[in-house]
């Protein structure tokens, strides 16, 4: 009889120790579901000036105080097919890919200038996972009104190398002429034959840095 009761004080023991150590487990986790937003904010947070000093170190271009924030996109789907709301375990598996779009305001577009430059990042649920993928500076060099030279400078931090391409495309004012002249030939009852969707192709991809910086040397833009 001694020997049972020592066993159930035993075993009252070990299940009260186990029982504790589920609430401090359960308890940690709220706290950390209700506090993991401000963490993965502050960290993305960091990705703009405070950032700099590490651009500097890499060569990159980094972000001057005249420049102002334009945007920070969610570029990973809020909804799946059926438009349901992601629920709490959808957001801890998932990781949403964001952009910030930072921009020198009252730039000459007339003559070859940088455009933006496009931060990405994950945010988390888990604080370790919330890391910046890659940046790029967009540069636009206009020709005339209906097209334009656009070079992108990205560097990935995954690998700490650049990928850099340029393209030659057309003008939103080349593009809305093209769209009143399909629009008047609907309207007679003709159509133009083919379509521009699989024209989409890049002059050049797989360019050095040192030959980005010579063309941005000779469109007279200075990196830094």
């Amino acid at each position: 009889m001694l020997k049972m009761v020592k066993l159930l004080v035993k075993f009252n023991s070990i299940l009260n120790k186990k029982v504790k150590i589920l609430f401090l487990f359960f308890g940690i986790m709220i706290i950390y579901s209700l506090s993991y937003k401000s963490i993965s904010n502050r960290v993305s947070k960091s990705y703009g000036f405070e950032m700099n000093k590490k651009r500097a170190e890499l060569n990159l271009i980094t972000i001057k105080r005249d420049w102002s924030l334009d945007s920070i996109e969610n570029l990973t789907d809020e909804y799946n097919i059926f438009d349901k709301k992601p629920n709490l375990w959808d957001k801890i598996k998932d990781q949403n890919i964001y952009c910030q779009n930072w921009s020198l305001k009252g730039k000459d577009t007339l003559k070859p200038y940088h455009k933006t430059k496009r931060i990405f990042y994950i945010k988390s649920f888990w604080f370790w996972k919330n890391k910046i993928e890659y940046e790029s500076n967009i540069y636009i060099n206009p020709i005339n009104k209906y097209e334009y030279i656009e070079l992108s400078n990205d560097f990935y931090f995954v690998d700490n190398n650049f990928h850099n391409s340029m393209d030659t495309l057309k003008t939103k004012y080349k593009i809305e002429l093209e769209k009143k002249y399909n629009d008047s030939l609907n309207r007679i009852g003709y159509w133009k034959c083919g379509t521009d969707l699989f024209d989409l192709k890049f002059d050049t991809i797989g360019i050095s840095q040192s030959k980005t910086n010579n063309i941005l040397n000779n469109w007279n833009i200075k990196r830094n």
